[in-house]
Order: structure tokens, then C-alpha cells, then sequence
């Protein structure tokens, strides 16, 4: 789709939502709220909600930068403490 362009092209995605393991569920809810239907895998193939312990969170970020291509990530104000580790472990 952007063809030559493709190296010149930042692409972004926010993160809003990060969980730790045992707040899956809770987290699920919010998603649902927004996508009603979603499964949890479909969560979890998401690269705007993060859920894991810090170190499967970063390497979900390594991963879908890679996949995807994706030049940045912006966390959104309600999980940048949640993130936080995260950001230790990416540097």
C-alpha cells in the first residue's frame, strides 16, 4: 500500500490499555465495553492492549515493531505507570 514510501512512513500505534496477568479479566471487560465480542485472543493479537508482566509486555512491543513495522509506540495517560517497567526493559 504505501509501495516506495514504505521506509519514509512512521507508523504509531497507542496503547491503551496495559494489565498484568491477573487483571486479564478485568482488562477484558474495558475491551468489551469498546469491542463487543472480542475474544481474548483477539485481545491479545492487539498491539493497543498489553497484557503480561513487564518483561512479556516488552517482548510483545519488540514483536510487533518487528511484525508490523512500527516505529512508535504512545502510551496513553491512564496505563503510562503500568508501562512504565516496561520502558526499563526496551532501553
Amino acid at each position: 500500500m504505501l509501495g516506495e514510501r514504505r521506509d519514509q512512513v512512521e507508523i504509531n500505534v497507542a496503547i491503551w490499555g496495559v494489565a498484568s496477568p491477573s487483571e486479564r479479566d478485568t482488562l477484558g471487560q474495558q475491551v468489551r465495553a469498546f469491542l463487543p465480542g472480542f475474544t481474548d485472543d483477539q485481545i491479545d493479537a492487539t498491539p493497543t492492549v498489553m497484557i503480561g508482566t513487564p518483561r512479556q509486555i516488552a517482548e510483545n512491543v519488540r514483536e510487533f515493531r518487528e511484525r508490523h513495522g512500527i516505529t512508535y509506540f504512545t502510551v496513553q495517560e491512564p496505563a503510562m505507570e503500568k508501562f512504565a517497567p516496561v520502558i526499563e526493559l526496551l532501553k
